[in-house]
């Protein structure tokens, strides 16, 4: 934190090479050092040291997943996709990955500064990983959200729009799941193009799953006829949202609907 590398470096090969059989502290520290936009590149070097001084020792599942998400950034922070790709790789050959774990790194990837395409092509692997192993309707729905988020970020519509359609057509739909593609789909302006007939089939959805008890969903549904044109129907849903929980943030989206149906004179 005081920015001082060059002590940072010596106390970090002093670590690397004690005696003890703590992968978690390496990793720790590792990770502290790959997470700094600033680290230099001793910094980095003594960070990649860290990791396969962990990497020889025995590993705790947790401890595996760890070792891959310092891997994956270490590689994308030097710019090395043969590197990013062997971690992955790694990663998603583990007989001790679940898609628990496999989401945690994608997520951090997702989320990246600067990691770009490469960052996203590698969460998208680890979560296509996830999607094999998701053993019942919750894991799947856990790694869809994500999967659509990666995809919107990568500007592959398609792609992202086929994920939505999954969910929407799945017999065992999650209405919170539902809910938060539709409310992206109708909320993100840079999308092009919304698919506002789909956010409103999933919408549509998780309030019927949820028998109009659900204020998110019905808040969601109401935004999606109002970006469809359809400002009564806005209306109606936006008071049902209110009555169910009254909230300023739905008394806001209320009275900007409503201000749109009245008459202009």
């Amino acid at each position: 934190h005081k920015r001082d590398f060059a002590a940072a470096v010596k106390v970090a090969g002093q670590l690397a090479r004690a005696p003890g059989n703590n992968p978690h502290r390496l990793l720790d520290v590792a990770w502290a050092i790959a997470r700094r936009e600033d680290a230099d590149a001793g910094c980095l070097a003594a960070a990649r040291e860290l990791a396969a001084r962990a990497g020889g020792m025995k590993l705790s599942p947790d401890d595996a997943t760890y070792l891959g998400r310092v891997r994956v950034s270490l590689a994308l922070r030097a710019a090395d996709r043969a590197a990013v790709s062997e971690a992955i790789r790694q990663l998603t050959r583990s007989p001790d990955a679940t898609p628990d774990d496999l989401k945690d790194v994608s997520d951090y990837l997702i989320g990246l500064d600067g990691g770009g395409l490469p960052a996203l092509d590698a969460a998208l692997a680890l979560l296509d990983r996830a999607a094999a192993l998701a053993q019942d309707a919750a894991a799947r729905d856990d790694v869809a959200q994500p999967r659509f988020k990666a995809l919107l970020a990568k500007r592959d519509y398609p792609a992202a729009y086929a994920v939505a359609r999954q969910v929407a057509d799945a017999d065992d739909a999650s209405a919170s799941v539902l809910n938060e593609l539709a409310w992206t789909i109708a909320s993100d302006e840079k999308i092009e193009p919304r698919d506002l007939d789909l956010a409103q089939r999933m919408a549509a959805r998780a309030v019927a799953l949820t028998e109009s008890k659900y204020p998110n969903a019905l808040d969601t549904y109401a935004l999606v006829m109002y970006e469809k044109g359809d400002v009564s129907r806005a209306v109606e849903l936006e008071r049902q949202a209110v009555q169910v929980a009254d909230r300023p943030d739905f008394r806001v989206a209320l009275d900007r609907y409503k201000a749109k149906l009245a008459p202009r004179h």
